[in-house]
C-alpha cells in the first residue's frame, strides 16, 4: 500500500462506516524500500540481461519512520483507531526491502518501528522474539475467534535454518497455538479440520475471495485484501485493464474449484481445455461451411 500525500484515502471512510471492532493490517503496510526506475542500458541497469545494480534498496531509519507517520496521521485511520483494535503483521516492503529474508541487515530496526507503528506495548514479546508473529482471541467463551498472524519474512525459504518457510521457531510457536502433533503438514491439516477456518492474505495487489474445496471436511475460503488504495484497473490503460480482468479469471489456481470431487488439479484447467475444445470445433465447423458455400 502506497502512501501518497496528493491523494485521499476515501477508503478509510467506508471501513469507519463499516464499525469493525478489529482491523488487520497484512504487510506492505508502508513501502519501507526504494526503488530506481527500468533501466536496460546506462551505469545503472537494473533489468534485463545486463542488469548491474539491485532495483530496490533500503530507506533509512528516519525516512521509514516518517512514512509511517505519515500513515498513522491519516485522518480516517485516525478515526479508525479511535473505534477499532488495529493488529497486523509484515511483508517485504514494509520489512525493509523487497522479497528480502533473515538476511536482511535492517530487519530489527524495521520490526521495531512496524511495532511502535501498530502501538504494541514495550514490554510485548513481539519486541523480543524474531519475527511478529502472535495470535489473538475475541469473544465470550464458547463463541471465541483465533486470529493467527504468521510471519513470512524473517524464515523466507531457502534461507531458514532448517529448509522450511516458516523456520523453526515459528513452527514450534504455531504447533502450541493449534495444540496439533509436531509434523509441520500435520499442523496445517490438523487445524483446518477445525471449523470455521478461513484465510486472509494480501501483497498482490488486488482483492479477490477464492474457495478451495479439496483441502478437507468443508471448503477453504481465501479473502485477500490488498492494495486498498489502488486498483489495476487504474494502473493500466482501459483496454489492457479489460484483458487483466480476462487473464486473471483464466489463469489456472487450485483455488478456483466448484466441486467437491475436484481433488488434485484446478477445475479452471478444464475450463480452459473445454474453451479450446470449444473454439477448434468453431473453426473447423467454420471451415467447412465455407468450402461448401465456394463448392455450391
Amino acid at each position: 500500500m502506497r502512501w501518497l500525500p496528493v491523494l485521499r484515502q476515501p477508503i478509510w471512510d467506508a471501513i469507519v462506516d463499516f464499525d469493525p471492532q478489529v482491523f488487520v493490517w497484512l504487510g506492505d503496510n508502508i513501502y519501507g524500500d526504494n526503488k530506481l526506475p527500468f533501466r536496460v542500458l546506462g551505469k545503472e541497469r537494473t533489468i534485463g540481461p545486463w542488469k548491474n545494480v539491485p532495483r530496490f534498496f533500503p530507506s533509512t531509519e528516519q525516512e521509514m519512520r516518517r512514512r509511517y507517520q505519515l500513515a498513522k496521521s491519516n485522518p480516517g485511520y485516525s478515526q479508525l483507531r479511535q473505534t477499532a483494535q488495529v493488529i497486523g503483521t509484515w511483508d517485504d516492503h514494509d520489512y525493509g526491502l523487497n522479497d528480502a529474508g533473515k538476511e536482511f541487515s535492517g530487519k530489527n530496526t524495521s520490526q521495531r518501528l512496524l511495532l511502535d507503528f501498530l502501538d504494541e506495548a514495550d514490554d510485548s514479546p513481539r519486541r523480543q522474539q524474531a519475527g511478529v508473529y502472535t495470535s489473538y482471541l475475541y469473544g465470550p467463551k464458547g463463541k471465541q475467534v483465533k486470529v493467527i498472524l504468521l510471519d513470512t519474512r524473517y524464515h523466507r525459504d531457502p534461507l531458514s535454518s532448517d529448509g522450511t518457510i516458516l523456520g523453526d521457531s515459528q513452527w514450534e510457536w504455531l504447533e502450541k497455538e493449534l495444540n496439533s502433533p509436531e509434523s509441520e503438514i500435520t499442523i496445517i491439516a490438523s487445524s483446518i479440520q477445525r471449523s470455521g477456518v478461513f484465510f486472509i492474505s494480501g501483497d498482490v495487489h488486488f482483492g479477490e475471495i477464492t474457495r478451495y474445496d479439496c483441502g478437507g471436511q468443508y471448503p477453504l475460503y481465501d479473502i485477500t485484501s490488498s492494495g486498498l488504495t489502488q486498483a489495476i484497473e487504474k494502473v493500466v490503460p482501459p483496454f489492457f485493464a479489460f484483458a487483466v480482468r480476462a487473464i486473471a479469471w483464466l489463469t489456472p489456481t487450485t483455488m478456483r474449484v466448484s466441486s467437491v470431487k475436484c481433488r488434485y488439479k484446478s477445475c479452471t484447467y478444464v475450463l480452459i481445455v473445454a474453451f479450446v475444445l470449444f473454439a477448434y470445433t468453431i473453426v473447423l465447423v467454420s471451415k467447412k461451411f465455407l468450402l461448401k458455400f465456394k463448392i455450391d
